[in-house]
């Protein structure tokens, strides 16, 4: 009934004219922000966007996701969008959600879906490329506003549970909360790993610069293909953008390139979610050595997302279970051991770690410490 509620409410918001944040006849300044998404698997994603401007409905990347949705079975097209605003006070309605394709993917999806949603006082500054952006999770949800480095700019919209009253928390409080920090990254390889589904080619290229090419692939209709840009940036990766005629949109797949040294620290690219985890986490278990140190970084991240409700996130933590026990170190034997716990974990889980576990040998010595909670 909940998501009928929300394809009704989306699809009247899409039919009306919805409002203008930008007034008539103003001519000051204007901003950008970006809504933004997570693909969870082929029919889900969890979006974070502004609904509301001052109290009144504007168009969004939700939106533009049932528009594009619409027709498609069980097939979720995540689209993207970009607000135009001013850089006077607004109260901006943040929301972070998980949508689905289809009222039964819903169905048999309740308990991986999550929903947050709050006012927030912002003043944009002039000439900047804003992203929504946020989690949602079974520990915690929250919706914010960050600056084109990933820095919150914004007071965050907090629920602890589902169902709980949302808490407004500055960015300092939020960081504080959840034992996070910020520091301006000047990393390219970092920055482009972190780059979110939804951000717009505009604020990509501001922060990464043109690439080294562009390939535009037509849509497919025996696949179900639809078209998209790929922009290629040498030693950084590539950046799959969905496509509007001849322009490249907004992003929908990130996938960096892969380069491990002993020296490598991968806390950085491991902190990432989704298609993106998927896909570092296959590039991982190809290497054929790896130190103590980045198995650790590696093993932490299984322990982080071992709940996730994204299925690309929970298929990259298989990977890297493959990975621990490829490089045969008993130090994660017992680490693997309780993910073979049927009760707990899912299926994804479980079963590379049953098979993963017979490659290594039981061991007291030196395990990994990984938290009980």
């Amino acid at each position: 009934m909940r998501y009928l509620l929300l394809i009704t409410c989306l699809f009247l918001a899409a039919c009306k004219t919805t409002h203008n944040p930008i007034p008539e006849n103003y001519t000051g300044p204007v901003s950008k922000v970006d809504d933004s998404f997570q693909i969870k698997g082929r029919s889900s994603a969890d979006m974070f966007y502004i609904s509301k401007v001052d109290g009144k409905s504007v168009y969004n990347a939700a939106n533009s996701t049932f528009s594009a949705t619409s027709g498609q079975g069980s097939n979720l097209r995540a689209r993207g969008y970009t607000h135009q605003v001013t850089t006077l006070s607004q109260k901006l309605h943040l929301v972070g959600q998980t949508v689905f394709a289809a009222p039964i993917n819903q169905l048999f999806n309740s308990g991986s879906s999550f929903e947050v949603r709050g006012d927030i006082s912002f003043i944009p500054e002039e000439n900047t490329h804003y992203i929504v952006g946020g989690e949602l999770n079974e520990s915690r949800s929250a919706v914010w506003i960050e600056d084109l480095f990933g820095k919150i700019v914004s007071p965050v919209i907090y629920i602890e549970e589902q169902g709980s009253e949302p808490k407004q928390l500055s960015a300092a409080e939020y960081y504080s909360l959840t034992n996070k920090t910020y520091a301006l990254n000047s990393d390219l390889a970092e920055q482009f790993a972190q780059i979110k589904g939804g951000e717009s080619v505009g604020r990509v290229t501001a922060k990464l610069g043109e690439p080294s090419s562009k390939n535009y692939m037509k849509a497919n209709l025996f696949s179900a293909r639809q078209a998209y840009y790929e922009y290629s940036y040498k030693g950084l990766g590539v950046v799959r953008f969905t496509a509007y005629g001849q322009e490249a949109g907004y992003v929908i797949h990130v996938k960096p390139q892969i380069s491990i040294s002993k020296s490598t620290n991968l806390n950085e690219l491991l902190s990432t979610q989704g298609g993106t985890l998927q896909h570092i986490a296959k590039k991982y278990y190809q290497m054929d050595e790896l130190t103590v140190e980045q198995l650790d970084q590696i093993a932490n991240t299984i322990w982080q997302n071992r709940h996730s409700s994204n299925a690309l996130t929970l298929d990259g933590v298989a990977w890297l279970i493959k990975t621990l026990a490829k490089q045969g170190n008993n130090r994660y034997y017992s680490l693997i051991e309780v993910l073979c716990d049927t009760e707990q974990y899912k299926r994804k889980i479980t079963r590379h770690a049953r098979k993963s576990l017979t490659l290594l040998t039981p061991s007291n010595t030196n395990q990994f410490k990984y938290s009980a909670l």
